[in-house]
């Protein structure tokens, strides 16, 4: 239940105001100034800049004896001059007007107003919290608190954990901490025991929020590693010009110690905008490191031209020569960084630069333009491509707020010739998107086609994705390379995140629990003071590979990847009478007895969008396919029941011959876990193929029709507890547009082509050339 008024006003004797200090990323980014007043209303003000963007919050809540009767917020958000985002919401006699910047008119909406109130930058507002929890059970407690800026009821989970003592100037404070979960977002909080909020700390978001005076409470976890480069050091803040060889300059900005001498650096190279990147700059410049953030050319204040990746590996090359000149670097570099900021640095690395001594790619694309973004496998990522370019080729400037928003119009990505689709989705001309549907082949990307060099990188790379990241194949991909070439300096962590890895222990309503989220700070600091101080801080006890097995929702070691403790298994793909939809009995078998056929039919014009809007930001909700949901255009395989728990990982890979009536086709295989009580967990993502590069990516070779070809499937990287009476279920598709383009079926080039033909496929499956899946299986 929600609390009586007679704590809210037993506080308000206690102090009229608190000032809150907010921290992201080991810095000050703002605060928040909490008042009450002597009627009892409430008024808190806070004004912060976050990853470069200024963000200026106020709220005012009054109240009628014990319950809050009207409630004003107000935020905005602007990144330099520009607003990006304002909104207002008034609420009173149960109405609320809702406004925001890009709004033609306000919203009226009902609403019962409650308390706790709970609000990004205004942690004051959670006070009256301490009252509802039971302190002397450290359980699971389910309490109910009113979300400002949802404007709803919200039930939340709190676990009471520990209590300690801090010393503050009023003297020693005993400290009371519990364990809060809002929706995905984890979060601990921490009161005085005589009930006043002290903050919260959000370590997956790297954002803490602590009443000033009150520092203590929320210790640095990096300090219990004594080993550890120590924080000893002031920052600052310098911008730099860093020159390239064609004598474009491109801008950057230092965070380095104020102590003049030489230091290591750290460098991380973004296309967007370095100043929304700069927060972590403090955390390595305090531990004796020069952290360094640049604006990638023709991005940010960098002069040149914008061709996604193309440059990096010769801008890396000499961002890092001119680094490694000046008088204020001791000659040892390394690399961070996610998603761009993840590939570039193995862009940098195959040019070999003798300064650059580690990286840690994070969430990284591959080394090659055909095998995830722009295209995989041939197959052109249509959607994916469309959003990122809604955030980097927008001619109003780069909005990452406005990325996020929801993607509206999907009708759009009906669009032919596909060259147009850009104009109709995203309301503009995107140049690069035009640029990329002609570069249809791998010789047609110089500087982003570099597998061949891949190989040949021998310097420490600490690589992390995730099972649902949109990228996890670059880090399959980039692994693997490693591991051919014979680096003995790689680590890898696979979690069970999305590209916003180590953020939610969530994907849609399923929770992989508390340890899903990692303390990762530690870590890094251990690479850089390994590689780049040359310290002995025992990185050879960290394990070199950290997987999460879902279902059993446990972290698992190993010495390498696939983990040393599996072998390779391979089931084979049996056709029956029905092989497609909810009542196939195809099976996968140990053994093909006999040839069996499977046919299946795409016709691209009628593969038409169900939806209006796609919203970006969610991850879904029901994460299982239930067997009604299987369609009869969906060649779907199941195995027998296990006999007993197994741990099935990949690299998976599903190959098959094939044949088809039509110049070109496609194709996409998926695999499951089927639990007879839910459904279908899907544990290794699509793998892909369009059928005229099955030659090679270099160029299209159209199909002969009736002619039998070999396809061969990559599915991305997984791992999963199959329980005992659980089976594995392969599906095979021919199309998941729009999240890709639809293949037409002709010869005509993706970028203009218009003629839709019906492909009419047949998958063989026999005993000499048996369809199958393989992957890599381990007992539980």
């Amino acid at each position: 239940m929600l609390l009586a008024s007679s704590f809210v006003f037993a506080w308000v004797a206690q102090a009229q105001s608190v000032d809150t200090d907010i921290y992201f990323a080991d810095a000050k980014a703002g605060s928040n100034h909490y008042e009450v007043h002597a009627d009892h209303s409430i008024d808190s003000t806070s004004s912060l800049t976050l990853q470069g963007l200024f963000i200026e919050s106020h709220l005012k809540i009054s109240f009628d004896k014990d319950k809050p009767v009207t409630l004003d917020f107000q935020e905005s958000m602007k990144q330099g001059d520009k607003v990006l985002r304002s909104g207002k919401e008034i609420v009173k006699d149960g109405k609320a007007s809702v406004s925001t910047n890009t709004d033609t008119e306000p919203r009226q909406v009902d609403v019962e107003l409650s308390w706790p109130m709970f609000a990004n930058f205004h942690p004051q507002v959670s006070q009256d919290l301490f009252k509802s929890i039971k302190w002397d059970q450290r359980v699971k407690q389910k309490i109910s608190g009113f979300i400002v800026e949802a404007l709803r009821p919200f039930d939340l989970e709190i676990t009471p954990t520990d209590t300690s003592k801090i010393v503050t100037a009023d003297g020693t404070v005993v400290v009371k901490k519990a364990d809060v979960a809002i929706g995905p977002t984890k979060l601990i909080m921490a009161f005085t025991d005589k009930g006043d909020y002290i903050g919260m700390d959000v370590p997956s978001q790297k954002l803490r929020m602590v009443r000033r005076g009150y520092e203590a409470a929320f210790a640095d976890p990096l300090a219990k590693f004594t080993e550890l480069s120590p924080a000893k050091y002031e920052p600052k803040s310098v911008v730099i010009d860093i020159p390239m060889r064609d004598g474009v300059v491109t801008k950057a900005t230092a965070i380095e110690p104020t102590e003049k001498g030489k230091y290591p650096v750290i460098l991380s190279r973004t296309p967007y905008n370095r100043k929304m990147s700069l927060d972590e700059g403090s955390h390595y410049a305090k531990r004796g490191y020069i952290y360094i953030v640049q604006d990638v050319r023709g991005t940010g204040e960098s002069k040149g031209k914008f061709d996604p990746m193309v440059n990096e590996c010769k801008d890396g090359y000499d961002t890092i020569d001119w680094i490694s000149k000046q008088d204020w670097c001791d000659g040892n570099i390394g690399m961070i960084g996610a998603s761009y900021g993840g590939f570039v640095q193995w862009a940098a690395a195959v040019e070999q630069h003798p300064a650059l001594k580690c990286i840690v790619p994070q969430v990284s694309p591959p080394s090659s333009a055909m095998w995830n973004l722009p295209y995989e496998n041939g197959v052109f990522t249509l959607l994916s491509d469309l959003w990122w370019l809604r955030l980097v080729d927008n001619p109003e400037g780069q909005n990452l707020l406005g990325a996020m928003s929801d993607i509206t119009n999907m009708k759009a990505l009906e669009t032919l010739p596909l060259d147009k689709a850009d104009d109709k989705l995203l309301g503009f001309n995107s140049p690069i998107f035009s640029t990329w549907l002609q570069r249809d082949t791998s010789t047609k990307w110089s500087g982003w086609n570099f597998d061949n060099l891949m190989p040949k990188v021998t310097i420490p790379a600490l690589h992390i994705s995730g099972w649902y990241d949109g990228d996890e194949i670059g880090t399959q991909r980039n692994w693997r390379f490693e591991v051919d070439g014979g680096n003995k300096n790689q680590w890898l962590i696979y979690g069970p995140w999305t590209h916003f890895f180590n953020t939610t222990s969530k994907l849609g309503d399923m929770d992989f629990g508390p340890d899903a989220i990692i303390e990762l700070d530690s870590l890094y600091l251990r690479w850089f003071d390994t590689w780049l101080k040359h310290k002995d801080v025992s990185l050879n006890k960290v394990p070199r590979v950290r997987y999460f097995v879902t279902n059993e929702n446990k972290w698992r070691t190993s010495t390498a990847w696939p983990p040393a403790e599996s072998k390779p298994e391979t089931l084979a793909f049996q056709f029956g009478k029905v092989n497609t939809g909810p009542k196939s009995e195809a099976k996968l078998v140990t053994k093909v007895k006999k040839t069996t056929m499977a046919n299946s039919t795409y016709d691209p014009a009628k593969d038409k969008i169900k939806i209006e809007s796609l919203e970006v930001n969610s991850t879904g909700g029901d994460v299982y396919i239930k067997d009604s949901k299987i369609t009869k255009d969906q060649i779907f395989l199941r195995s027998e029941p296990f006999k007993e728990d197994r741990v099935i990982t990949g690299p998976a890979t599903v190959e098959f011959d094939f044949k088809s009536s039509a110049p070109d086709t496609s194709f996409f295989a998926i695999a499951f876990d089927d639990d007879p009580a839910k459904g279908n967990f899907f544990v290794f993502r699509p793998g892909k193929i369009k059928a005229s590069y099955i030659g090679g990516l270099d160029k299209q070779r159209f199909l002969t029709p009736g002619k039998v070809y070999h396809a061969k499937l990559q599915l991305w990287d997984g791992a999963n507890l199959f329980r005992k009476g659980h089976r594995l279920t392969v599906m095979i598709l021919q199309s998941e547009f729009p999240g890709v383009a639809r293949n037409l079926g002709t010869k005509e080039p993706i970028a203009t082509g218009t003629k839709m033909s019906v492909q009419k496929n047949v998958i063989i499956s026999d005993a000499k050339h048996p369809a199958f899946i393989r992957f890599y299986s381990a007992k539980a």
